[in-house]
Formats: C-alpha cells, structure tokens, sequence
C-alpha cells in the first residue's frame, strides 16, 4: 500500500485499498487509465526543489527518510518477486491435486492463496488463467465445463474480501514470538474472522427439482418431505417471524443427521452447525469466555444429533432446554454467582436439530419448550436406507461436497425470491383450515403428568396454539415460494397439514388412527393399534382427560350393549380431524409432490 502526505492529508494512490464498514475490500482507482510514470524518489525531490518548494524538517532528515524509503522501495520488489514465485509454488500444487469435481473451489482457493501474498487481481488473474488452462478437461458430474470466465469470477470473488495473512513457513512460525500487543490484535484478528464466515457458493443456480434430485442421488429419500421440510425450515429462519426449534425425527441410520450435516460441517452465512451442546456452549461461566450467542449472527443453529444431549443428567438437560427457550425468545440471560450477569438481547436464531424418537420420553422438555418444538417425521424403507448407505460407503466426501453445494445455491436462491417478492399469500379459507388442525394439535399433544404409581395426577391447561399457527403457515408459505406458486394451494396445506400430523406424540397418533367410528373396549383398541392393552389403556385415559375421546363406563351401558368392560370412542370433531390427517399421510405415500 503507498501513500503520499500532502497538507496534513493522506492521499492514496493505487492499488491502495481499504477495509469498508461491511467488511469488505474497496480498492482505490485511477480517475484516468494509463499506466503512472515511474520516478525515482530523490529525483523526485530534486524536482520539487527546483520548483522552489520548501521542507520544514532539516535536509538531512529529509536525505535520510529517502533512503528509508528507497530501501522499502527494494525491499517491497523482493517480497514481489518471492511473492510471484510462491505463486507459481502454489499454482503448481493445486494442479497436481484437482479434480473435474473440484476446479471452481480449487480455483478460488487459488485465487485467495495469490491474493493473499499481495498479488494484485491482474498477476492473480494471469496465475488463473494459466490454471484454468492446466486444470482437467472435460465435462463434471454435473456436465460443466470449467471456462476461463469461471475462473475470472474466482478471481473476482477472492478480491471483493480483505486478504488474510500470508502464509510463513514452518520456521518462520517457530522463530517469531508475538509480543502482547500483536497476541491481542491476532485474537482480535481471529474473532472477526470467525464472525465473518462468507462461503463462496458456486454461481449456478439450484430449484427445487434440482435439489431433489441430487438428494436422491445419494441418500434414501421416501418422500421428497424429508428434503423440502428442512429446506423450508432454513429459509424460514430469515423471514419475519419468531425463531423456531425444529427436530428431524427419525431412527438411527435414517438420513436425518447427513441432512442436517448438509447444511454446512463448518459455519458459513446461513448456518452455524454444533455436533452436540452442553449447559455451557451458548455462554459460558467464565467472565472471558467465548460465548456462542453473539457469534450466531441470525444464523440457523444446526445441531446434528440432539441425542447424545438427551442422555445427560435431568439437570443439565433442563438448562439446555430453558438456554433453547430464551434463545428463541430473542433475549437470554445467566447469573453465574460471581461478576454481573450475561446477557445478550435482539437475537434471531432458529434451531435445526437430528433427533431420534427417544426425544418424546422427556417431560422436562415438553414442559420447557412448550410449542416453540416441531418436529418433521420422515418416513423411510430400512432395507432401502441399508443398501444406499453401502453404494456410499467410499463416496462420503463426494456426496457430502455434492448435497452441501446443492442446499447452500438453493438458500440463497430462495431467499433472492423472497427479497424480491415476499412470501406467497395464504386464503382465508386454508388459513381457517390449518388454524383448526393447529387448535386440535395444541390439545393433542399436551404432555400429562403421571404419578409413580401410572396414574394420572396432573392435566396441564393446553397451549393457545398462537405460535404453532404462525410457524406452521410460514412453512406452507414458504413451500408455495419453492414451487414458484403467488399463493399457497391445497398441496402447500397438504404439506402444513402432514407437519400437524408429525407433531401429535407418536403413541397418541397410533392409538386415534386405530380407533373406528363405533365404541370399543381397550383390548380391541390396543390390538388395533398393535400394542399392549396397559399402554393403550393409559394412552386411551390421557386421550379421555384431553377430551378427544370418550370414554362409557361399563356400569353407564344400556340393555344389549357388552357390559363386560368399558368402551371408548373419538369425538365427532377427533374424528374428523383423525380423518383429515390420515389424508395428508396418503397424499405423502402416493407420493403426490411433483407439484
């Protein structure tokens, strides 16, 4: 970067630039082209001289700040030449590793790598020019060729960032002690790095069919829910609307944490992903802690396996449950007995996280997250997932590479769309639709107390299903937006409605989807539903306090009715709504989503 002082101002002169407010790099440019003259220093000094200017400081001073700066002078056309020939080290490398599937990232690296070394974007464009020319020939996977103006976005796309520092070699780390001041610029250094993760997402675009079809490519994919649900899910978290905590449930082995994996390993724009969290990731005890909070940044938080979270003590699992509640509830705050409180406020993270059904069994979350909890359900063919996972098995990195490439071109197409546009629209008469399913889920899966002895001790007031319905229609609005539709149709309200149905507690829904229209005693109930007639009896008591079903004593039966034992039955609107949600797994089977 050169510069010249002239009254009390600095004047910059290319190729100086700048770090701007955002973050990102602006360069200083010739107002008019051509190419400077070239002037040695003390010339030019002589010539000021002449011109009858004069200096303040004493000449001496003035000859020695000239050698100084001739000096630099050779010493910057050194680092110059050793720069162009690391450069050249560089360019000789990643041609010798790249691959059809890897040009444009390699080339990016490429392009950072020269930039980086203090290049400037035309040597790093001639560098990649010449890669472009190495680089494997042919079409991809995708059937893309690598062009030379896919290279040149590269470039483009590494200068429109602020360089990183150089990298030194391995003895140059060893033999160079940081002093304290330079340790506390590079830890400041390292925490804007961090916040500022900017992956570069390949330019081509990617719909809906498109991301479908490479998810299926690789994983085994039933029904095109288990991929359009949590897609829908990321895109919802940057729209208007509160946060969400949305769980993929499913068994071991079902795809659901490669799907949550796919969303990023490591944090870019969209996405801050965690392998598991404890009562102290989102902010820790200590008064310089490095709290996770303020580095969300209004990202989705991707957790990909809440599992191992639910095996932790009662204790620490209600803390972790409370930190998810506060956090979506933009403002969270800890008390650590020792210095002022933590606290963090205007926050907007919704959280994505893999699940299996064990998740159910835990009453202090239900109690905590109350309907700020979603879960999607996914259904799939075990036999199926097997053989899939065997044809990947030495293809990991490749399918990974493949599916995060997909998702991240599909978020930030998507969420162009919905800059542009806004949201599709919701009639009234589907917008009344899902409320009534959302009033029936809000009662149907309030979680009810049992003392030690099975027996029903306490029955919560049910959830206003307020939250549930604004989460649940942003979905279906944001499903119409992937199809390309101005207002959300039956399909969109097929998708809200499977939601609903994945959202009653799995032994709840099998019980209701066994029940026919005529009274029946609990061992018909429990042989229906498959289970044994003690669970379907207590699931049947929970149902009947609930007020889903009802249920006639043995001793309130007329003359002619089997009196032999009590019988239960759902109510005229469970059954309608049973009726309704049964639909929505139908529509799924058939596998009506071609929209």
């Amino acid at each position: 970067m050169g510069e010249i002082k002239l009254q009390r101002s600095y004047q910059l002169v290319p190729p100086s630039w700048k770090p701007g407010n955002d973050g990102q790099r602006a360069d200083y440019r010739m107002l008019k082209e051509g190419e400077p003259a070239t002037i040695e220093l003390a010339v030019l000094l002589e010539n000021i001289v002449s011109h009858g200017l004069s200096f303040e400081r004493s000449e001496s001073r003035l000859e020695e700040n000239v050698q100084k700066l001739q000096d630099w002078k050779q010493e910057a056309r050194e680092r110059t030449t050793n720069a162009q020939a690391k450069a050249r080290e560089f360019l000789e490398q990643t041609l010798g590793r790249t691959k059809k599937g890897q040009r444009n990232q390699d080339g990016f690296d490429l392009a950072c790598q020269c930039r980086d070394l203090g290049l400037t974007e035309s040597e790093t464009a001639d560098i990649l020019q010449e890669y472009q020319r190495g680089a494997p020939k042919g079409p991809d996977n995708k059937g893309e060729e690598y062009t030379s103006s896919a290279a040149m976005a590269s470039v483009e796309q590494a200068f429109s960032r602020a360089p990183r520092e150089p990298p030194r070699s391995a003895e140059a780390r060893a033999g160079r002690k940081q002093s304290p001041g330079q340790k506390a610029q590079t830890a400041k250094r390292k925490g804007s790095d961090e916040r500022a993760k900017i992956e570069i997402i390949n330019p081509d675009s990617c719909n809906v069919t498109e991301l479908l079809e490479i998810s299926k490519r690789w994983l085994h994919i039933e029904e095109d829910y288990a991929i359009l649900g949590p897609a829908c899910v990321a895109l919802a978290n940057f729209c208007p609307g509160d946060p969400d905590i949305i769980g993929i449930i499913g068994p071991s082995g079902s795809s659901k944490t490669e799907i949550v994996r796919s969303f990023g390993e490591r944090q870019n724009q969209y996405v801050y992903p965690l392998s598991s969290i404890t009562p102290r990731t989102l902010i820790s005890g200590h008064k310089e802690g490095k709290d996770l909070v303020p580095r969300l940044e209004k990202r989705l938080l991707a957790i990909k396996d809440l599992t191992t979270t639910l095996s932790k003590n009662e204790d620490d699992r209600a803390q972790i449950f409370a930190q998810f509640r506060e956090l979506t509830d933009g403002y969270i705050q800890m008390e650590f007995g020792i210095g002022p409180p933590k606290e963090y406020h205007d926050i907007h993270s919704s959280i994505l996280f893999a699940s299996t059904n064990a998740i159910e069994r835990y009453y202090s979350l239900h109690a905590t997250m109350g309907q700020r909890m979603i879960f999607l359900r996914p259904r799939g063919d075990p036999q199926k997932a097997r053989e899939r996972a065997a044809e990947n098995r030495n293809k990991l990195p490749q399918m990974r590479e493949e599916l995060h490439s997909a998702i991240m071109r599909f978020i930030r197409d998507r969420l162009a769309e919905i800059d542009q546009v806004g949201l599709p629209g919701i009639p009234e008469d589907r917008e009344s639709s899902l409320g009534k399913m959302c009033d029936f889920l809000a009662i149907a899966r309030t979680h009810i107390h049992h003392n030690i002895e099975g027996e029903i001790d306490e029955i919560p007031e049910p959830e206003y299903p307020t939250r549930l319905m604004n989460a649940i229609s942003r979905l279906m609005q944001i499903h119409a937006l992937v199809f390309g539709r101005e207002t959300t149709d039956s399909k969109d309200l097929a998708f809200a409605t499977r939601i609903v149905q994945d959202n009653i507690p799995t032994i709840r829904w099998q019980v209701l989807a066994a029940m026919g229209q005529d009274p029946q005693p609990t061992a018909e109930v429990g042989k229906a539903a498959r289970m044994p007639t003690g669970p379907a009896k207590r699931i049947l008591e929970e149902l009947v306090a609930l007020k889903l079903v009802h249920k006639t004593l043995r001793s309130e039966k007329e003359e002619g009715q089997d009196k032999r034992a009590d019988s239960y039955e759902l109510t005229p609107e469970t059954q309608m709504m049973v009726r309704k949600l049964s639909e929505s797994l139908e529509w799924v089977d058939k596998r009506k989503t071609d929209n």
